[in-house]
């Protein structure tokens, strides 16, 4: 007997040219008889700011549909543009799905809709990073820990990368890790691509931090503090930042740090 084929719909945020969470797991996906749906939304970077729709069948790319609206940016009129984009178009994409997985809780307020309405069997929540302050706009961070905090409740599964995301929240009182069914899932560094050559030229000593060191809610400056104590014990490296942003105050820090 012909087993059915599973459906499983992605929905996250992504910047482009990267790779992430969602990528390894329709790696994964594509290796069993599952019907997948990726839907990327653009953040932070993006040269189209479309929303994105991969379709893979038994682990072949069929299909790939970019949005008629295009803009990422103000970033929280974009994140309600993905979310009314979800109801109404997205929907069409992930009726009949056994399995959703979101990325941020906005996007999980659209996936528990559709499970309360019988569209969806499941879904899962996965929490990708913690900042104890999100938003500047005392209104906009409450709203956001509300619902953060009601997703993660109301989720059939919470996955997270690290433990010390969830622990954080509940350290400042923004859930119950008792009422949530969580389980860390990390996942690796796509270094089943890499060739016997590719691991050859590596350099064991340099360190590397992709991202916007300038950015409010990313203790960047740690790493500098961090890289002081290594020194002290002798140790030899190359620290490099690359991305967007200023790095003024991590050189002024390393200045005084004596790097």
């Amino acid at each position: 007997m012909k087993r059915r084929t599973r459906k499983v719909t992605i929905f996250g945020h992504a910047v482009e040219y990267t790779t992430g969470y969602p990528d390894a797991l329709i790696d994964y996906l594509n290796l069993g008889n599952v019907h997948t749906y990726y839907i990327r939304f653009p953040f932070f970077i993006s040269e189209t700011g479309s929303i994105w729709v991969d379709e893979f069948k038994n682990g072949t790319l069929v299909s790939r549909r970019q949005s008629i609206i295009r803009f990422y940016r103000p970033q929280l009129l974009s994140f309600v543009k993905d979310f009314i984009w979800t109801l109404f178009v997205g929907v069409w994409f992930v009726r009949g799905s056994d399995f959703v997985l979101v990325t941020n809780n906005l996007l999980g307020l659209a996936a528990w809709i559709f499970r309360s309405l019988g569209m969806i069997d499941r879904f899962c929540y996965l929490i990708v990073d913690y900042s104890p302050r999100r938003f500047q706009n005392p209104i906009v961070e409450k709203i956001y820990v509300l619902l953060d905090k009601f997703i993660a409740y109301k989720a059939d599964a919470v996955w997270t990368m690290s433990q010390a995301m969830l622990e954080g929240r509940e350290r400042d009182g923004k859930l119950q890790m008792s009422r949530i069914k969580w389980q860390v899932s990390p996942f690796g560094n796509n270094s089943h691509i890499l060739t016997a050559e590719d691991l050859a030229g590596y350099v064991k000593n340099d360190l590397v931090y992709v991202g916007n060191p300038d950015a409010q809610n990313v203790k960047a400056d740690l790493l500098i503090e961090t890289a002081a104590v290594l020194k002290k014990r002798g140790h030899k490296f190359r620290l490099f930042f690359v991305g967007p942003g200023s790095a003024e105050k991590l050189r002024f820090l390393a200045k005084k740090l004596d790097l």
